[in-house]
């Protein structure tokens, strides 16, 4: 309810979008449980590319992407 319930539309993708990167976070690290592992450059680029498109200014996009609770997102 939370993702609905601001009206300002930037923190309503922002926090969205933190978790997409929590959910990216994990797929990698069970890639990398599972002897699989790959790069998330591409995956963090992608996600501070839709940020900065709904018009977050760019040094505010990677500390967007973290949720409350979590660890960074690796660059």
């Amino acid at each position: 309810m939370w993702l609905i319930g601001p009206k300002d539309r930037l923190t309503r993708v922002s926090r969205r979008l933190a978790l997409q990167a929590k959910e990216t976070r994990d797929s990698f690290h069970m890639r990398a449980l599972i002897g699989q592992p790959a790069a998330q450059t591409q995956e963090v680029r992608r996600l501070t590319g839709l940020l900065a498109d709904a018009g977050m200014q760019a040094e505010q996009t990677k500390a967007a992407l973290i949720p409350v609770g979590a660890e960074p997102v690796a660059p």
